[in-house]
C-alpha cells in the first residue's frame, strides 16, 4: 500500500533536489499547489495521519533511494522540517 501519496508526490515533484528548482521556483510551485483548497485539505489530512503514524520514518520520507528533499540527521529533525515547510503553512492558510 502506498501511504501518503499526495505528500510523497509533492516531495518528489517539487521539493526533491533532483528536480533542480531554485529556491524561488520551488517556493512558487509550492505556493501554487497549496493555493488549491481541495489539494491543501487532502495534504493536510495525510500530514495529520503521518504525525500519528509511529511506523513512519521521517528521515526516509525525506531522503530515500527515489529522491532526496532534505538529509536530516534525526527523525525529529526530519519531522520538524515537514512541520516548518508544509504543516505550519497549511495551518496558517486555513485559519
Amino acid at each position: 500500500m502506498n501511504q501518503y501519496p499526495i505528500l510523497k508526490n509533492l516531495l518528489v515533484s517539487i521539493m526533491s533536489v533532483d528536480v533542480g528548482l531554485s529556491e524561488e521556483r520551488e517556493e512558487a510551485a509550492l505556493a501554487a499547489s497549496l493555493a488549491n483548497g481541495e489539494y491543501r485539505q487532502k495534504l493536510r489530512h495525510e500530514l495529520e495521519a503521518a504525525f500519528f503514524d509511529e511506523n513512519l520514518s521521517w528521515m526516509s520520507l525525506l531522503d530515500n533511494e527515489s529522491y532526496c528533499v532534505f538529509p536530516a540527521y534525526s527523525e525529529e529533525e526530519a519531522k520538524e522540517y515537514i512541520k516548518e515547510r508544509l504543516w505550519n503553512r497549511i495551518v496558517s492558510m486555513d485559519s
